[in-house]
């Protein structure tokens, strides 16, 4: 572990994913076996002094807290793994997003400590975090690491992308910010528009399901995930949607390529009626707009599917404003 790396105090540790009553003397006692402590503060709500999950230790010696890091990271105090990194005063360097990466279809087995383990031989980790339900911890199947460098970053995606991890294909990819994405998806819609604008009748950008698909009276419900056999060969994701047969990638290849954007939109479409029936329609459009390997994948993440869904309500909503704005001004001047 590099002590020296730029951007956080050399004998500072951040350690998250605390129990909500783990006090500083708990810590003193788990952390003082690593070397001599300067302070220990836990973060605590500024009204009702509750803490807030997390805290800060300084070290008197940098080898002391490097030692810490590598020999208590996910040990676990009142019945939680605590998730330890280097303190940053300057939170630019991770929040840049520079060597962010973005991975999901983790199974429910990876925790914070496996994906760390995965990822550290690929460089130096800054913070390291799946995402989990407010209700029971249970992993939402994907997380995020933070790397000391964009080199960094990169060779882990390049090496784990579509690697199986626990009977699971990754999916890692740089991570993006939201704006990133939202813009992104702007961009792809925008072209879109303007595409079909240059085509006489209507436009064309809302994706229609087949008549025989879509049927009111049947209950639309989220994906359900298959539990899938613990042979390294059975790794093929299964979407199963309430009426319809599983969708698995063999099927998806098997089908003609104009025929795979219809069968991946024929699953999107109910589930995105479910939530905007106005919308769904051109939401469905622009997402089909995705390759295929990534939309199999969101359509076995309802988490991941409702955050891209949410983007595409954004653009378009701010899309309504703007075509508003435009008509109202061209009638300023033409009354």
């Amino acid at each position: 572990m590099n002590a020296s790396g730029p951007g956080y105090p050399l004998a500072s540790l951040y350690v998250g994913d605390l129990h909500r009553d783990v006090t500083e003397a708990m810590l003193y006692e788990k952390f003082s076996p690593a070397g001599s402590i300067m302070s220990i503060r836990v973060c605590r709500d500024v009204s009702t002094r509750r803490s807030l999950g997390y805290a800060y230790i300084n070290f008197q010696q940098p080898a002391d807290a490097e030692r810490a890091l590598d020999t208590m990271n996910f040990e676990v105090i009142k019945g939680r793994p605590i998730r330890i990194m280097w303190s940053q005063r300057d939170p630019g360097l991770r929040k840049s997003g520079v060597g962010n990466i973005f991975i999901k279809n983790l199974d429910d087995s990876i925790d914070n400590k496996a994906l760390y383990d995965t990822f550290s031989t690929f460089g130096n980790i800054l913070s390291c975090k799946i995402q989990v339900m407010t209700d029971g911890g249970h992993s939402k199947g994907f997380g995020f690491v933070c790397f000391s460098s964009p080199e960094e970053a990169t060779k882990a995606v390049t090496e784990m992308n579509g690697r199986i991890v626990s009977t699971k294909p990754l999916y890692v990819a740089l991570a993006q910010r939201k704006e990133e994405r939202k813009a992104i998806l702007t961009n792809q819609y925008m072209q879109r528009l303007a595409t079909m604008r240059t085509f006489p009748g209507p436009l064309l950008c809302s994706f229609q399901p087949s008549t025989s698909y879509f049927m009111p009276s049947i209950p639309q419900v989220r994906p359900i995930r298959i539990p899938l056999p613990l042979k390294m060969h059975a790794v093929e994701p299964i979407i199963h949607i309430h009426g319809q047969e599983p969708l698995t990638t063999t099927m998806l290849a098997a089908a003609p390529p104009q025929e795979q954007k219809q069968i991946l939109g024929e699953r999107l479409y109910p589930l995105i009626h479910a939530k905007h029936p106005t919308l769904a329609g051109k939401i469905t459009g622009m997402l089909l707009e995705i390759d295929n390997s990534d939309l199999l994948l969101m359509l076995e993440s309802p988490e991941s599917l409702q955050s891209k869904i949410e983007e595409a309500v954004a653009v378009l909503q701010a899309h309504q404003i703007s075509e508003a704005t435009h008509k109202s001004s061209s009638m300023a001047f033409h009354p």
